[in-house]
C-alpha cells in the first residue's frame, strides 16, 4: 500500500504492531483493560496528539510515524519544538497537510519566549498553528514576586504574538497547584494576572490532578480562559497510563472542558510503553468512542 512506501523499519514494524491490534483495540476495549463509559450524547468531534508522545518514532521515519497517526485516526498534531529532530516545521507540516491533519498549536522551551521570540514567530507561522506555548517556570521564580514578573512576561508574549496573527498559551504540569499566597496557588495567581485578551491556558489534565488540584474546579472558575487540553490518564496511585486505563472520569472533564469552551483535545503519554503505536491507538479509541 501507498501508506508504506516511505515507512522506516522501525516505524513499519511498530505500525505493523498497530494494525494486528487496532481491530481488538475497537472491539474489545474492556477486555484490555480500558472500559469504554455508558453511551451519552455527545462526542469529541475531532482529537489530536501532541507529538512528543511519538518522538522516539518521528526521529526514525517522521513521513511514516505522521501517516500512523493518521491511519488510527487522529485529526489534529499538536508540535513540539525539538531542535535535534531530523525535519523542519514546513516539511512537518506539508505532511501531516498531505493525511489531512491540521496543527493547531506549537510548544516551546520558556528560553525561546524570552531569549529567541523570532524562532517562535517563525516556527509557529511555518507550521500554520495559531497557539504558541511554553510550559515550566524555573524555581526560583516560583515565589510570589517572581510569578507576578513571569504574569508580566506572559502578557508581552501574548502581545508579541498577536501582533502576528497568533496566540500565546501557557501550559500547566504539577507544580502550578502549589499553595502559594494565602490559598491561591500558582496557577490561581498566573490566571488572575494576565490579560485573558493577550493569554490562553492549556490545561494538562493529569498534571492537575497529579499536582492536586481539580480539572472541574478549574474549568468551572475559568470558563473560556483554557483553549486545549492534554488527556492523558492516570491511575489512583500516580502511574500515566494510556487514556482509559487510569482513573480519571473522562466523562466529566471532557464534558466540562466542551461546556467552558476547549477547542482543540490532545492526547498524550510521557513514557509510553513499546509498542508506542499500539498504546497510542488503544487511547485514540477510548476517546473517539466516549460520550458524555
Amino acid at each position: 500500500m501507498k501508506h508504506f512506501e516511505t515507512m522506516g523499519r522501525r516505524t513499519f514494524l511498530t505500525s505493523a504492531a498497530f494494525f494486528g491490534a487496532s481491530a481488538m483495540v475497537s472491539g474489545c476495549g474492556a477486555r484490555m483493560g480500558n472500559p469504554l463509559p455508558a453511551a451519552g450524547n455527545r462526542k469529541l468531534e475531532k482529537i489530536g496528539i501532541q507529538i512528543y508522545t511519538v518522538r522516539d518514532l518521528l526521529k526514525t521515519d517522521h513521513v511514516g510515524t505522521i501517516k500512523m497517526l493518521a491511519k488510527i485516526g487522529y485529526n489534529e498534531l499538536e508540535y513540539a519544538y525539538l531542535p535535534d529532530m531530523p525535519y523542519t516545521a514546513k516539511e512537518f507540516r506539508k505532511t501531516a497537510e498531505g493525511e489531512g491533519l491540521t496543527i493547531p498549536s506549537c510548544g516551546f522551551q520558556p528560553e525561546h519566549f524570552f531569549n529567541e521570540i523570532q524562532t517562535v514567530l517563525d516556527v509557529t507561522g511555518d507550521l500554520g498553528a495559531t497557539y504558541a506555548f511554553n510550559g515550566w517556570i524555573h524555581p526560583p521564580d516560583r515565589t510570589l514576586p517572581g510569578l507576578m514578573k513571569q504574569a508580566e512576561a506572559f502578557n508581552g508574549f501574548g502581545e508579541t504574538l498577536q501582533k502576528a496573527g497568533l496566540k500565546y498559551m501557557y501550559h500547566n504540569h504539577d507544580f502550578e497547584f502549589t499553595k502559594i499566597d494565602g490559598d491561591k496557588t500558582i496557577q490561581d495567581v498566573l490566571m488572575q494576572n494576565t490579560d485573558p485578551a493577550l493569554v490562553d491556558f492549556e490545561m494538562d489534565m493529569y498534571w492537575v490532578t497529579h499536582g492536586g488540584g481539580n480539572i472541574i474546579d478549574y474549568l468551572t472558575r475559568y470558563p473560556g480562559r483554557f483553549k486545549c487540553c492534554h488527556i492523558k490518564d492516570r491511575t489512583a496511585d500516580g502511574k500515566m497510563v494510556n487514556v482509559g486505563e487510569g482513573a480519571i472520569d473522562w466523562r466529566a472533564a471532557i464534558g466540562k472542558a466542551k461546556d467552558v469552551g476547549i477547542k482543540h483535545y490532545f492526547v498524550e503519554h510521557d513514557e509510553p510503553v513499546a509498542p508506542v503505536a499500539v498504546g497510542v491507538a488503544k487511547s485514540y479509541n477510548y476517546v473517539r468512542n466516549l460520550r458524555f
